[in-house]
């Protein structure tokens, strides 16, 4: 009897909401939620903000309800059958969007916890934040399905960031983004900087920004961290009960999956790890600057999530002025490792974090079903491949090469301020994190000698990991080109490793990944040499390589460049973040196959 009234209540919900799957009421939906995003951005951006208790507040808060509840009833049955946790995360969403709105349309003494949070729970920035989800969800439905066009998915890939660039830049034009405004040029450059997680800035991202403004920064840094298909996909899978499968087919290779209908599921994860990664580094980074001269809680909070995305998304980015070598942070040296550990994670590689949480998560549940229910699990999931061991391998490596050489060729340079061993060890391990792809600071980097800055100019290029938040020519790209070395040196026909051989079009790849990225380095090098003579060759092509690996280090001149070759870092930046090939590749048309071969010949090469 009980399941009969269930079932009648929720064939009644969808005849009742059956609406909402009319072509119409999408359009609408598209529509309202566009015009009240900018209507909002306008608010935020344009004029001066106003109280909560406004007529057009209340239309925010109406219509933000009615979205949410219209949206939970009309899916209400199939959340429930397809996934229990969807539905336990939106059920407790929308207790309190309930609870939210209660406190905005008639507040309840009896529900105000206190003051402070009743004005947090009230407060417009959480409304204009909602109200961008709801625009973000039904975007995300329609740029899915560009997915579906005939194009070069590396085409699509270009565009999106090219897309999320523009926005950026428009965003930080708003007059309330900056303290006293700033030029086309230079937000054009910040946002490119904080998409290619790249971190140079041509402004002091401290002073010149605005609390919007850094906020604004800071979601461009996340969303090129991540990846727009991340975004996209997330949202279409929150907000809808499936796609498609030929999304699912075109998007599988972009996340690593082995099936289609795996793509949403690796997406959530990547999601879900970020927030979590980042939440627990800006907790340490939290308690680590308890005695710093930040005060209040809020300025405190605002620095260690700052810090902890722009690090783990390997961005550079700092709200100090002079980075992590600020006078209160130059000796704290438990924010070098919280922030060292966060780069080297986003620069791992996904794959490789979700795999390792998933074999944590089956030996937990081995030693529960092998304790608890006296049953023994034999069967694991496999977390080292030879792409992740490769990775592995060498990020160890590198980190190790690098800190030998900061401690060895800095000792009495940069050193000496730091005046013990473990000091002296946490400076160079950090200065041989941040090369590859992060880009902060914690030295005065003008006073580093030129032996170790070539070195650094090595770690900037070869960079992260495959499928990283990182940048360069990555670890694995840099394996393989050596490994060809030895194997030619033998005699060999064939790369192997691991009692594995290496595809032939991996090797392919690697040189012409390998050879692009030089020629775009020297030739963007080249053009700054040509109209800034008078700056340094060696801080030119320090830059040019800093902003092709989309690491953000610099020696000082980003900024004093002219207009023109700050379009070159522009260009840097971007072709370093969606790689020179797959730019190749995207803008130009593939050769159909045809099954004939013609003779071979050798060529000379001594």
């Amino acid at each position: 009897m009980k399941d009969n009234s269930t079932n009648i209540f929720l064939r009644l919900g969808q005849q009742y909401f059956g609406w909402l799957k009319n072509d119409i009421t999408n359009k609408i939906h598209i529509a309202l939620s566009t015009l009240f995003f900018i209507v909002s951005i306008y608010e935020l951006g344009f004029s001066k903000l106003h109280h909560t208790d406004t007529v057009l507040h209340l239309i925010y808060k109406i219509y933000l309800f009615s979205y949410f509840a219209l949206y939970y009833l009309k899916n209400f049955k199939s959340n429930f059958i397809k996934n229990r946790l969807f539905w336990l995360i939106k059920s407790a969403f929308m207790v309190w969007l309930i609870f939210f709105l209660s406190q905005s349309i008639a507040p309840i003494s009896a529900f105000k916890v206190g003051y402070s949070f009743y004005e947090y729970i009230n407060s417009f920035y959480l409304i204009y934040f909602l109200l961008g989800i709801i625009f973000l969800a039904e975007i995300s439905k329609k740029i899915n399905k560009l997915y579906l066009i005939k194009l070069n998915f590396a085409l699509i890939i270009i565009f999106s960031f090219g897309i999320i660039i523009f926005i950026g830049a428009l965003a930080l034009l708003m007059p309330n983004a900056t303290v006293g405004g700033i030029s086309i040029i230079d937000a054009l450059f910040t946002s490119t900087s904080a998409v290619c997680v790249t971190g140079l800035s041509v402004v002091d991202t401290a002073t010149y920004f605005s609390p919007l403004g850094k906020a604004i920064v800071l979601l461009l840094i996340q969303i090129g961290g991540l990846g727009i298909m991340t975004f996209t996909t997330v949202f279409v899978y929150f907000f809808k009960t499936g796609n498609s499968l030929r999304e699912q087919i075109i998007l599988k290779d972009a996340f690593s999956a082995d099936n289609p209908s795996d793509v949403f599921r690796i997406a959530f994860k990547i999601l879900i790890v970020t927030i979590a990664i980042e939440a627990v580094g800006a907790f340490l980074i939290f308690m680590n600057i308890s005695n710093s001269p930040i005060v209040g809680f809020g300025n405190k909070l605002e620095f260690s999530v700052f810090h902890s995305i722009s690090a783990f998304c390997n961005a550079g980015f700092s709200t100090q002025t002079n980075g992590l070598n600020e006078s209160f942070l130059r000796f704290n040296y438990g924010i070098f490792w919280i922030i060292s550990f966060l780069i080297i994670v986003g620069g791992i590689g996904f794959p490789l974090i979700i795999s390792t949480l998933n074999f944590f998560k089956a030996l937990i549940k081995g030693y529960i079903s092998k304790y608890l229910m006296g049953t023994v699990l034999h069967k694991y999931p496999k977390i080292i491949n030879i792409n992740s061991r490769i990775a592995l391998i060498m990020t160890g490596i590198l980190l190790l090469l690098g800190t030998l050489s900061f401690f060895v060729l800095e000792y009495h340079n940069t050193l000496q301020p730091h005046t013990t061993f473990y000091g002296k060890l946490a400076v160079s391990f950090f200065n041989s994190v941040t090369p590859r792809t992060a880009g902060f600071n914690n030295v005065d980097m003008t006073s580093i000698g030129r032996p170790m800055i070539l070195i650094m100019i090595f770690l900037m290029w070869v960079g992260a990991s495959p499928a990283s938040t990182g940048g360069g020519i990555k670890t694995t790209t840099f394996a393989v080109a050596f490994l060809n070395i030895f194997s030619v040196s033998r005699g060999l026909g064939r790369i192997e490793i691991y009692n594995r051989k290496i595809r032939n079009n991996s090797e392919r790849r690697t040189l012409a990944v390998i050879i692009l990225s030089l020629l775009t380095i020297g030739f963007g090098t080249f053009l700054i040499v040509l109209v800034q003579p008078n700056l340094s060759i060696l801080a030119i092509a320090f830059e040019c390589f800093s902003a092709y690996g989309t690491v953000g280090l610099s020696l000082g001149i980003t900024g004093g460049l002219d207009e023109f070759s700050k379009s070159v870092l522009i260009g840097l930046m971007f072709l370093g973040r969606v790689g020179t090939l797959n730019f190749m590749i995207g803008i130009l048309k593939n050769v159909q196959v045809e099954r004939y071969q013609f003779p071979k010949e050798n060529i000379l090469i001594n």
